[in-house]
């Protein structure tokens, strides 16, 4: 999940994104780093950084009957709106699960959709609605490959092949859908 070794070692025992005190304070000294570098880049202040990603893939971490860690989720948001305003744009990113999308939704935040060339575009979409009723409907990690992890063999997928790619990139053209790769 890309959280550096030393944050373990601070406690043992900490829950990462949770309320966990711990892992907000190492959370909230991060974001008090990086967020005031980000704000002058933004698309209001003449910069290129059009929206950001409050919470990625989030859903695919909380049990599948309810979420628990709302707070959490409201305090990372509201940690975001004190750098960057009520008005800046902030998304969710999550897998194309009516669960995933569910859990994974902030209030007052924006979801997006990631899925692959195997998924139904069509149905991904129909998904997100349910979080996301209004807006335009973005695929905020269209992944056409796969990451190789370290130590392990190289990721090579049928599922990714150059049709597979193109087919699903046209269905979501056609329903005028915002990609990302």
């Amino acid at each position: 999940m890309g959280f550096p070794y030393w944050l373990a070692a601070k406690n043992p025992k900490m829950a990462v994104r949770t309320s966990d005190e711990s892992y907000k304070f190492y959370v909230k000294r991060w974001y008090d780093v990086l967020l005031p570098i980000i704000v002058p880049l933004t698309y209001e202040n003449g910069g290129p950084v059009i929206m950001a990603a409050v919470e990625n893939e989030f859903g695919s971490y909380v049990p599948q009957e309810k979420n628990p860690y709302v707070d959490y989720q409201i305090w990372l948001r509201d940690l975001f709106r004190s750098y960057f305003g009520a008005n800046f744009l902030l998304i969710t990113v999550d897998g194309c699960r009516d669960y995933m999308l569910k859990h994974g939704h902030i209030d007052q935040v924006y979801s997006t959709v990631d899925f692959a060339p195997y998924e139904d575009a069509v149905q991904c979409f129909e998904l997100l609605r349910n979080v996301s009723p209004h807006g335009p409907l973005v695929n905020s990690e269209y992944y056409p490959g796969w990451f190789d992890c370290w130590g392990d063999e190289h990721q090579n997928s049928s599922d990714f092949s150059d049709e597979s790619v193109t087919k699903t990139l046209i269905k979501m053209l056609k329903k005028n859908a915002s990609v990302t790769v």
